[in-house]
């Protein structure tokens, strides 16, 4: 990805670079030169939103190459994609909360459960910031800067001196090699954009990215503060598929049957919830599946699903179904469970709203 944009300038100009000096055995970089690159190293970690394409070394699940394009702000708010293991999904990072849309497969997958998985449909749904990798904690400006300082280290570039800038969308530039990347540096040591450069390590994690990096443009945090303000919209309750484990206290089962064979299995569940979540805004929902038998292959499945408010109780029942013979003594057993499928999160859109908003216009205000 190519730019012409103009990172923030480091305060010395580079010397100019004379034909004759690439004749002679490379020499490290200059005192001077180095001092700029450093300088505009972080000037790059101080801007106030990049945008990156590329590929990350996991996401959500371990080993796996996703291809993801993330926006971040310095204020760790991200919105972007990540496609990887077979699936597509939209990411949003906001006041440390992490939302995923993702389709139904994707939540058929543990920690969710498969009856929790139902029905999302067009949803955005809040994830447990363990289970996946968050762009906001990974990809800020200033944990990027670090690490492409890191890699750059590491590659060798300040044991040779820079090569002559040339004409680059037209802007002069510096473009340096790293790995099998490049570095594109203004002549006054700013950081101008990134091309498939692979970055190790960020925020001393084991998050890997290849890819390209470049400052965001007007249009571009605009864009990203109307996908963002669309998408919060829509988390005023959502799931929230995470790691509470609040326990889900039950009854012995109930069970009734008619005449027919239809036999009606009921529990009363308790929602106790951990002393430190008290306080939070959400509920659970809880998934009750029972069943009813007479003998092997005669047996009826029953579920249902059912919000309970933390800390609350709740009954919970559904219908089985037997085959019963005209006439005969028949002994129906039974047996349910009750588990919570996932939490129900209870969002603060117009605090989200007013947060992603002032957050753009503070960085609108410093862009051309």
């Amino acid at each position: 990805m190519r730019t012409s944009l103009l990172a923030l300038s480091a305060v010395l100009v580079l010397g100019a670079c004379t034909p004759q000096a690439d004749l002679v055995s490379p020499q490290p970089m200059s005192d001077d030169e180095a001092a700029a690159v450093h300088a505009g190293i972080e000037a790059f970690g101080a801007l106030p939103a990049l945008s990156y394409e590329g590929v990350q070394n996991s996401f959500s699940g371990a080993g796996k190459d996703w291809t993801v394009s993330w926006q971040v702000t310095s204020g760790a708010t991200a919105y972007g994609r990540a496609a990887g293991d077979g699936f597509d999904i939209g990411v949003m990072s906001v006041d440390g909360m992490v939302f995923l849309h993702a389709p139904e497969k994707y939540w058929a997958r543990e920690p969710s459960s498969e009856l929790g998985s139902k029905g999302i449909g067009d949803a955005w749904a809040r994830v447990y910031d363990q289970g996946v990798i968050d762009p906001a904690r990974f990809f800020t400006p200033a944990a990027y800067a670090a690490a492409l300082g890191e890699a750059m280290e590491i590659n060798g570039v300040f044991d040779r001196p820079l090569p002559l800038p040339v004409d680059v969308d037209g802007v002069r530039a510096h473009v340096v090699e790293v790995g099998e990347g490049t570095v594109r540096i203004g002549e006054d040591g700013s950081i101008l954009g990134v091309e498939d450069v692979e970055v190790a390590g960020i925020d001393g994690s084991g998050v890997d990215f290849t890819g390209d990096v470049a400052p965001m443009d007007r249009t571009g945090v605009e864009r990203m503060r109307d996908d963002v303000l669309g998408a919060v919209g829509r988390v005023g309750e959502v799931r929230w598929f995470d790691n509470i484990f609040s326990d889900v206290d039950q009854d012995t089962v109930d069970l009734s049957c008619d005449h027919r064979g239809t036999c009606t299995l009921k529990v009363k569940v308790t929602l106790e919830v951990a002393p430190e979540e008290k306080g939070v805004r959400f509920a659970f929902m809880v998934g009750f599946e029972a069943r009813a038998w007479v003998e092997e292959g005669n047996e009826g499945k029953c579920s249902q699903l059912k919000k309970v408010a933390a800390g609350k109780s709740a009954t919970m029942s559904c219908k089985a179904r037997v085959r019963l013979t005209d006439g005969a003594d028949t002994w129906i057993s039974g047996e349910g469970y009750a588990q919570r499928v996932y939490a129900i999160y209870y969002g603060d859109v117009a605090g989200l709203t007013a947060k992603v908003t002032d957050e753009a216009a503070r960085i609108l205000a410093d862009l051309p």
